[in-house]
């Protein structure tokens, strides 16, 4: 009979042991999973800037861009004199 007891306590002892180190662990990986989730998203956001920094400099700014245009303005009096 007092085996019997000490064998229940031991394994309440243990089962409680284990149920601490299981919290330990869990919190560990919770902390683990939170830290490459949020060095995914400085990733993704780095990554989002540099499209859009190469985005603007693909376009240049509004004087590179006048300078580029192939279209040019015209005046429509110009074209629509010779009608009148």
């Amino acid at each position: 009979m007092v085996k019997k007891k000490a064998l229940e306590l031991e394994q309440t002892m243990k089962i409680e042991d284990n149920i601490e180190e299981s919290k330990v662990k869990a919190k560990e990986e919770a902390e683990r999973r939170a830290a490459i989730v949020k060095f995914n998203e400085e990733q993704d956001k780095k990554k989002q800037l540099a499209q859009l920094n190469a985005k603007k400099k693909d376009h240049g700014s509004l004087e590179e861009q006048r300078i580029n245009n192939p279209y040019k303005t015209i005046d429509l009096s110009e074209v629509y004199s010779a009608m009148v």
